[in-house]
C-alpha cells in the first residue's frame, strides 16, 4: 500500500533542513534492518538550493511523495 504524504513549506530554513536531511536505502525512503545497502540523499545539493530560492521567491512550495520520489509544485 502506497501511502502519498503532502507538505507545504513556507519558509527557507525548512526547505533546507528538509531537502538536505532526506536519505534512502536501496533505492527507498523506508527500510527494514537486513537492508544493506548504502545510504544515499533523496536530493541533490543543487535541488535544495533550488527549492530554497523558489520558496524565497513565491513563499510556498508544495511536496508530495509516494514513498518513492518526490514531486514538487508552486501553489
Amino acid at each position: 500500500m502506497l501511502r502519498v504524504i503532502r507538505r507545504k513549506f513556507t519558509r527557507a530554513g525548512t526547505v533546507a533542513e528538509y531537502f538536505l536531511s532526506v536519505v534512502s536505502r536501496g533505492g527507498r525512503i523506508a527500510w527494514d534492518t537486513s537492508e544493506k545497502e548504502e545510504f544515499e540523499f533523496v536530493h541533490s545539493f543543487e535541488q535544495a538550493k533550488q527549492a530554497i530560492r523558489d520558496v524565497s521567491e513565491r513563499g510556498i512550495i508544495s511536496m508530495s511523495t509516494n514513498g518513492v520520489s518526490p514531486q514538487l509544485r508552486f501553489d
